[in-house]
């Protein structure tokens, strides 16, 4: 795809046999105009023909998204709803 990140990734699984690697806009430093942006790759069994990148607005929410948050309580999930894709 052509993009060279710097430093290291974060690193998790969010789902079985899935593998996923984030640069959040504080390492990336991707900045395209005025937008910020976050980058994930996720690859599916280590078959690279499964793999995505995505590269993903990282700005302040809007008033929109801000009142879809919950706040995180006893049993309450912090998000009203699951990320996109999900």
């Amino acid at each position: 795809m052509g993009l060279e990140l710097p430093d290291e990734p974060r690193t998790d699984a969010p789902a079985a046999g899935v593998r996923r690697w984030a640069w959040f806009n504080d390492r990336a430093r991707l900045k395209i105009g005025e937008h910020q942006y976050r980058v994930e790759i996720s690859v599916v069994g280590d078959d690279w023909a499964r793999s995505r990148i995505d590269v993903l607005v990282n700005e302040p929410l809007s008033p929109e998204q801000k009142a879809k948050l919950v706040e995180p309580g006893a049993g309450k999930p912090e998000l009203s709803e699951p990320p996109p894709g999900q």
